[in-house]
């Protein structure tokens, strides 16, 4: 046996990628939502998309937030939280109509 040819065994002690908060908060709001009582869940639904909508848009998260949770059912609303490019076109359909506004 050639004690030149070596092969690595693969690193046992290295740690599988841990997910980030930031990959952890729609489904963790989606499924505390989707638990809660039927009067808190809408607030809950609102906090999960504002933490969402802080990320691109800090200064406009809230207005953009009570937009959303004003004009959708709480169904709609879930699924935002689970799907970020939804969210984002929503997002972009809500400056619009701030823009429009003149706010």
């Amino acid at each position: 046996m050639d004690a030149s040819i070596h092969t690595a065994a693969p690193d046992a002690t290295a740690a599988p990628a841990q997910p980030t908060i930031s990959d952890l908060v729609p489904s963790f709001f989606a499924q505390l939502a989707a638990a809660a009582a039927p009067r808190v869940r809408r607030g809950m639904i609102g906090e999960g998309l504002h933490a969402l909508i802080s990320r691109s848009q800090p200064a406009r998260a809230g207005k953009i937030t009570g937009m959303l949770l004003e004009g959708m059912d709480e169904g709609e609303l879930l699924r935002l939280l689970k799907s970020p490019g939804d969210l984002e076109k929503h997002i972009r359909e809500a400056l619009g109509v701030l823009a429009r506004a003149g706010l």
